[in-house]
């Protein structure tokens, strides 16, 4: 449980980098944004595609439901908040929550098996560095904290799924 626990963090930890990332390279951002936003797209469907690669592989339906499921729940509350908050500067965030909230089941799920469970939280881990830098605004340091600091739950999600599914 300390191991999963430890990873559950370090994980989250992808989005302290990006934001320190964001902080340190601010001249770059601009550039790299497109960039970013890419390698955040290419994490999170590696994390689903892998999720339902290995889940399929060795037929347990029960998790590849739940993984369906969770999918088509996170693509249309995603659809519906990007429609609601068009012109909201916290379309992000509140997408950023979703998205983090669908990432620990998924880490959660994928702690079954420890190869996959590397796999997926160093993606995750991955995924958190253009996150990070989305999220943060280098010239308020101060909000851009409390936005990655917000995202924790991250972590309690992860670490109540796995007391509660012992």
């Amino acid at each position: 449980m300390l191991s999963y626990s430890i990873a559950a963090v370090v994980t989250y930890l992808g989005l302290v980098a990006g934001m320190l990332l964001a902080f340190f390279t601010e001249e770059e951002l601009k550039a790299g944004r497109k960039y970013f936003i890419l390698l955040q797209h290419v994490c999170f469907i590696s994390i689903i595609a892998g999720l339902f690669y290995y889940f399929f592989i060795n037929k347990l339906i029960s998790e590849l439901i739940i993984i369906a499921i969770l999918f088509v729940i996170l693509a249309l509350t995603c659809y519906f908040s990007a429609v609601k908050l068009k012109k909201s500067k916290r379309k992000p965030i509140i997408i950023s929550y979703i998205i983090y909230a669908v990432l620990a089941v998924g880490f959660y799920l994928s702690s079954k098996v420890i190869g996959m469970h590397i796999i997926i939280s160093s993606l995750i881990f991955i995924y958190g560095l253009p996150a990070g830098t989305k999220l943060t605004d280098p010239k308020k340091k101060l909000k851009s904290f409390w936005i990655i600091l917000s995202h924790i739950f991250y972590v309690a999600i992860a670490i109540i799924l796995k007391l509660r599914f012992l």
